[in-house]
């Protein structure tokens, strides 16, 4: 019970953040790119070391 009654009081500021999850959508997207590019740009490096 002690445990969760300080959780109770932080629910009404998880509705915001979720919220500003959907207001950030786009950015998640943007950094899904930016990770699939940093793979890309990881991937060379390591066929390189398969060559070597």
């Amino acid at each position: 019970m002690l445990e969760i009654q300080p959780v109770s009081p932080s629910f009404p500021v998880v509705k915001p953040k979720k919220i500003d999850r959907d207001d950030s959508l786009p950015e998640k997207q943007q950094r899904r790119k930016k990770q699939e590019e940093k793979e890309h740009e990881a991937e060379p490096i390591q066929h390189i070391d398969e060559i070597a």
